[in-house]
């Protein structure tokens, strides 16, 4: 839930600063850079959540592994 308002709240953020940018460039160019920004946040965050996953799994197997197997 916490990651959703984070994203809604830089969706809004960058929709605002587009609005008051309108009169500057069209609307087209505001939209396919905040589509960009949109896709590099989502490449940032699902890169940082496989990382953690195996890092996390590394860190549990090494530490619930049994030392000697025979």
């Amino acid at each position: 839930m916490g990651l959703l308002k984070i994203l809604r709240k830089i969706h809004l953020t960058a929709t605002r600063s587009c609005a008051r940018n309108q009169h500057q460039e069209h609307s087209c160019e505001c939209d396919q850079k905040r589509n960009t920004m949109f896709h590099y946040l989502s490449l940032f965050l699902t890169t940082a959540n496989v990382v953690m996953f195996f890092l996390f799994y590394i860190y549990y197997v090494e530490k619930n592994m049994p030392s000697n197997i025979n």
